[in-house]
């Protein structure tokens, strides 16, 4: 009975294949994984290798000859706006949308505007005039959509707030 196995060496063969079996399937697995984030890590890589191209853009015609004094665009990069000297408040359209009519400032009324303020993410802003003035302004931007036959198309329309 020397060369028979018993039971329990039958289990402990077979547990030990099967360990083998599990250590070297987890071996293969985090090679895999290693090799994987090496591919992911060179296609996120291989476009800063080519070259850069830009297009220009073409220029965008304001209503007035008056100097530009402060731009900026809505969080959508709908619609465009400056503020010229003459203290009018001038939209444009960045995308194929209808452009919102150029309104006065009434506190800029016979002031010439020499500064802007547009803090970062804000809607508060804070002109300057020639005389010392400061004219504080909230422009906003409302999001609404209209349904149509393409689907709903987003309506940035913006609200101007003198304080």
């Amino acid at each position: 009975m020397a060369g028979v196995p018993t039971g329990s060496l039958r289990r402990r063969n077979l547990a030990d294949r099967l360990a083998r079996w599990v250590v070297s399937a987890g071996g293969i697995a985090i090679i895999a994984s290693v090799l994987g984030i090496f591919v992911f890590i060179v296609f996120e890589v291989l476009p800063l290798l080519g070259g850069a191209d830009a297009e220009p853009r073409p220029s965008i015609a304001l209503g007035s000859g008056a100097r530009a004094v402060g731009a900026g665009v809505d969080e959508y990069e709908t619609v465009g706006f400056v503020v010229s000297s003459a203290g009018r408040l001038e939209y444009f359209a960045l995308e194929k949308d209808a452009v919102p009519v150029a309104v006065p400032l009434a506190g800029a009324a016979g002031r010439e505007i020499r500064s802007a303020f547009f803090p970062l993410g804000r809607t508060e802003m804070a002109l300057g005039t020639s005389d010392g003035f400061v004219l504080p302004l909230t422009l906003g931007f409302e999001i609404s959509f209209d349904k149509g036959s393409s689907g709903a198309k987003r309506r940035v329309t913006p609200r101007l707030t003198e304080e």
